[in-house]
This record gives C-alpha cells, sequence and structure tokens, in this order.
C-alpha cells in the first residue's frame, strides 16, 4: 500500500503527522510525470493515429511543444495525416477562427476574405475535392452519413497544434467545445464535419499571469493529457545540450568555436537544477521535478550547509527555477566569453561571469519585481551564491553524473576513436534516414522500432543506420533474384562491420554477433509486416545472416579458434 492510503487508515510513519495537507512524501512520485524525449513522442503520435486530441502540459523549455512537433512531422512521414496547422496561443484570435469566414480591412484598406482557419485547404495534401465543397472534405451534417471518419483517408486528416493553449480567449477555447466532440464546426449557418485532431500544450495553471486553468467542459473533451517534468541531468547534457552548441559553434569560423568539456556541461546542468530551490519547500515547481531530481538536490543540500540556506532562501522568492532553454542561453554565453578571451575551451569561471545576466530573469518569482525591486536584488544575488559554490567545489561534477570526474581522472583528449561513440538519433531522424530509400520506406515504423534496441551497440551514427536501411532496401527490389538478396545481404553485411571497426584485421566475434543479431531480427520482423513476396526474400535474407556468421565463427581467422597446443617453449 501506498503511505497515503496506510496514513488514511492511520498506519503511516511516525513524524510525518505534522506533514502539511497534499504534500508531496518523499517516496512518492506523480505517475503522470514524463520526460521529454522518444517516450513521449511516441505517445502523442499514437494518439494522433487513433485520431484522438492530446494535451502537453508543462513549465517552459520542458520539451513539449518540441515533442509535440516532433510527433506531428512523425505523423506526416508516415501518412498518417496529410498535414497541420500551427496556431500560437493569442487572446485576440475570435471565437469564429475556426469556423466561419471574416472580412478584414488590411493596412492599405482594401477589403480581403480571410478563410476560417480550419477551413483552408491542405495543400501538401493533395486531397482531392468533394463536390459541394471545394476548399476542404468537410462534410455537411444531415446528409445521410453516419459515421463521416469512415468517409475520409489518410491525407484528408488534419491536426490542429494549438501551441500555449490556455492562452487564447475564452470565445475561442469555447469554440473548441464541439470540434473535439463531435469534430463539428459551423459555417454560414450550416454545421460540417471536419477531419482535425487537436494538439496542445499548455504551460501549467500559475506559471505566469497567462497560465490560466482549462475550463471543466474543455478538459473533458481532450482524450489524453500528459504532464512533462523539468528534464534530468542527463536529458540536459546528451539531449538538449548537444544540438544548440553544434549551433553556436557554426557562428565561428572553423576550428575556432571553443570546446564545452563534459564536465563543464555537467556542472552546467547540475546548477540549473540548484536554481530551482529547496525540494521540500512549498513551491510550485516542485511538483515538476522528478524523485531523482529532489533525491540528488536533498543530498547536495545534506553535503553542504551553505549551499543548502541559499537554496531554501532562493525557494520562498521563486515558484519554478531555469527551464531548459536557459541551460543553452548559457552555455551560448559562456563560449561567447570563451572566445573574447581567446580560450580554446569553456571553463567553470565562463559560466561564473555570465550566470547573473542569463539566468536571473529565467526564473518565475512568487513577488512582483516592480514592488520590490530588493528583492530582485536578493534573488539575483542568491543565483550567483549557488552558481559560485557549486563552480568551486571539488568533486561536484561527479555528483551530478559525470563519470571522468568520479573517476578522478582527467578528461581524456579527443581522438579518432570518439568517432564511434553513439549519437543518438531522435525518431524523426531515423525516420527521414530510412524515407530516403523507396523500398525500405514502406517499413519505417517497423524499422524504426527496431532502431532503438540497437543505437547503443551497432547502429552508432547516422551512416550506421544508411548501411542497415540501404541492405534491406536492396533485399526488398521487386526484381530481386534470390542470387542478388544473398550478394547484397552478404555484402551489407561486412559493410556495416567495417564502420564499426575500420581498419582491424582481426576477427571481432562480438560485433559478429551484434550485426548478425541485427540484421536477423530485422528481417524477422519484415516477415511479420511484408507481403508474401517480401517474406520470401525476409527469410533467405535470415538464411543468408546465419550462414555468415556461422563461416566468422568456424574461420581460422577467428581467434578462438587458434590451437591450444602451443605452449611456452614449443613453435
Amino acid at each position: 500500500m501506498s503511505s497515503r492510503v496506510l496514513q488514511y487508515f492511520g498506519l503511516g510513519r511516525k513524524g510525518r503527522a505534522s506533514e502539511p495537507a497534499g504534500a508531496l512524501l518523499d517516496d512518492e512520485d506523480d505517475p503522470a510525470l514524463m520526460m521529454t524525449g522518444e517516450a513521449l513522442t511516441t505517445a502523442i503520435l499514437e494518439n494522433i493515429r487513433m485520431r484522438r486530441s492530446v494535451l502537453v502540459t508543462g513549465p517552459r523549455g520542458c520539451g513539449k511543444s518540441y515533442c509535440s512537433e516532433q510527433a506531428i512531422k512523425l505523423a506526416k512521414m508516415q501518412g498518417i495525416i496529410g498535414g497541420s496547422r500551427f496556431l500560437q496561443g493569442n487572446r485576440e484570435i475570435p471565437r469564429d477562427a475556426l469556423s466561419e469566414d471574416m472580412l478584414i480591412v488590411d493596412e492599405a484598406g482594401k477589403v480581403k476574405l480571410l478563410k476560417a482557419l480550419a477551413l483552408r485547404p491542405l495543400e501538401e495534401s493533395g486531397t482531392v475535392t468533394r463536390e459541394g465543397f471545394p476548399d476542404w472534405p468537410g462534410i455537411p451534417r444531415g446528409v445521410g452519413i453516419d459515421d463521416p471518419t469512415l468517409v475520409w483517408t489518410n491525407r484528408d486528416w488534419m491536426v490542429l497544434f494549438l501551441d500555449e493553449i490556455n492562452r487564447f480567449g475564452d470565445g475561442f477555447l469555447d469554440s473548441l467545445l464541439a470540434l473535439l466532440e463531435e469534430r463539428k464546426i459551423v459555417r454560414r449557418g450550416q454545421d460540417y464535419y471536419v477531419p482535425i485532431i487537436v494538439v496542445a500544450t499548455a504551460n501549467p495553471p500559475g506559471y505566469d499571469m497567462t497560465a490560466k486553468k482549462l475550463s471543466p467542459p474543455l478538459q473533458a473533451r481532450i482524450t489524453r493529457s500528459f504532464r512533462v517534468s523539468q528534464p534530468d541531468v542527463e536529458a540536459l547534457v546528451h539531449e538538449i545540450m548537444p544540438s544548440k552548441i553544434r549551433d553556436f559553434a557554426r557562428s565561428y569560423p572553423d576550428g575556432q568555436a571553443p570546446e564545452v568539456p563534459s564536465e563543464v556541461r555537467y556542472l552546467a546542468a547540475g546548477v540549473t537544477l540548484c536554481l530551482w530551490g529547496d525540494p521540500s519547500a512549498a513551491s510550485k515547481g516542485r511538483y515538476f521535478l522528478p524523485r531523482a531530481t529532489r533525491d540528488l538536490l536533498q543530498r547536495l543540500m545534506a553535503s553542504n550547509d551553505n549551499l543548502a540556506r541559499d537554496m531554501r532562501e532562493l525557494a520562498t522568492l521563486i515558484d519554478f527555477g531555469p527551464d531548459a532553454r536557459a541551460i543553452t542561453d548559457w552555455i551560448g554565453c559562456a563560449m561567447a566569453r570563451a572566445a573574447t578571451e581567446r580560450a580554446r575551451s569553456v571553463t567553470p569561471k565562463h559560466l561564473e561571469v555570465t550566470a547573473v545576466h542569463v539566468l536571473s530573469h529565467k526564473v518565475r518569482e512568487k513577488f512582483n519585481e516592480g514592488a520590490n525591486p530588493n528583492l530582485g536584488i536578493r534573488r539575483d544575488r542568491l543565483i550567483l551564491n549557488i552558481v559560485k559554490r557549486v563552480m568551486n567545489t571539488p568533486g561536484y561534477a561527479a555528483r551530478f553524473g559525470h563519470a571522468a570526474a568520479k573517476q578522478g581522472v582527467a578528461e581524456p583528449a579527443r581522438n579518432v576513436q570518439e568517432l564511434f561513440a553513439p549519437i543518438t538519433l531522435s525518431q524523426l531522424e531515423v525516420a527521414g534516414i530510412i524515407g530516403e530509400f523507396g523500398n525500405a520506406r514502406v517499413f519505417v515504423e517497423t524499422l524504426a522500432r527496431g532502431y532503438a534496441h540497437y543505437r547503443e551497440t551497432v547502429l552508432v551514427g547516422p551512416d550506421h543506420v544508411r548501411v542497415w536501411v540501404n541492405t534491406i532496401d536492396g533485399t526488398l527490389q521487386p526484381y530481386a533474384t534470390p542470387g542478388d538478396v544473398q550478394q547484397i545481404v552478404a555484402h551489407g553485411f561486412w559493410a556495416l562491420v567495417r564502420l564499426l571497426r575500420p581498419g582491424q584485421q582481426l576477427v571481432d566475434m562480438r560485433i559478429i554477433r551484434l550485426v548478425g543479431k541485427l540484421y536477423e531480427h530485422s528481417y524477422q520482423a519484415l516477415e511479420e509486416a511484408a507481403n508474401p513476396a517480401g517474406q520470401e526474400r525476409a527469410r533467405l535474407a535470415r538464411q543468408v545472416i546465419a550462414q555468415v556468421v556461422d563461416a566468422v565463427s568456424r574461420s581460422p581467422a577467428n581467434p578462438q579458434n587458434t590451437p591450444h597446443a602451443a605452449r611456452p617453449g614449443t613453435w
């Protein structure tokens, strides 16, 4: 039983009676809280596939809009929908923007007809226009069609992406009720069914003045809702920072961009989480911190009294700490500072001197800074104190998860082997690579699922994925003979092995088996998804893979097959 249930029956742990009602217990986590990443993107995509509305809630910069956009792009790429429309939250948008056409007057004084948003044709979808309704596949109500969803094709469906939905005015939100429940809008007094799926994002209620709670009728019509947490250290370091750092590096001439060492990345990620304050304080933001992050912050506070004091005081001034965008802005400013000093890499000192100017306006205060400027100054001082304490205390990088610092060794210099460290691709990037190959493109969803199981071992970069997909694409050619399939599979197998171990003459049986398993599982999945001709080729390809791996395991080139008779003093 959970501690809450035990407490209800008077069986709770001692010493907890004074805990305020509704507090988040140390041994509990929010079951609805999700981290940004592939799992969230996939969940949103599956709702789009089922034609169901989605609401994604979380602080700014947590990745809710990014994951929603990725899911919509994947839905287009996989042919689940024909297109999408984006609309940013704005109180000035009228309630009839989704239905009735409007006459507007532009700056030149000309009167123009603004077509209702939901009724704009999908130029990119290629939808065949329907008689009597030339600009949208809408179906008038009362024409004898009981279920309009059976009439529409995938290309007819459109996602309406409402970013920051709780910034729209009440009139616009009321107009969504019929759309969400019945997929119905009104045009010129006539009800029409339209193939629209709503995907919306929202800031948590109370996050700022514009973040209000949606009305109960609107919430009841939303099929599924996700709450997104503040990213943890690993997500910040490995998922959010790398692409932004590459973007910043492009702003400098070749070879002149300052490096951002792994240790500095961990320190920057860790200190931004410390700026959320004491996780046990009564601030709203703590409910968006995963349990592991709360535990980490508690351990840091227990080990440093000065840091704990500053974090407790900061928690009395703010509700939410810096968002995930703040850390990339901070890294970019530190890189600029390092470049100004002609430094080859960013140091903790560069982060320290840029901290207040980048981070202080990225927190959400509990006070009105206009009425209490002294509290704004105190907030800035606390931020600087926390940054200095973390940056200047040895071993903090290890506490945040930096492996080299944990072992007490210097970070290794860059070398050729670094090229083979796993580069995790997003679901959209993998789908994009698969989409480059005409025959494999049909199985984009099946192959993308397979990539997730091998991205840390053999599919460690874009080139490796291309070799893998190219091999599968070749075996699926309509006119490929059994001899062609054998040749393509064998060549693809060794191409991937050589790419993983370039220039290596010795046989690495671990790599051989991993590559063999990759192709075996890939063709096994294709046997279940392909038509009879594809199934036949997939079975043949599996046989070829098994023969190649068996031949290598028996080969004299395999070190495991070296005769054991030789002993010291003999030939």
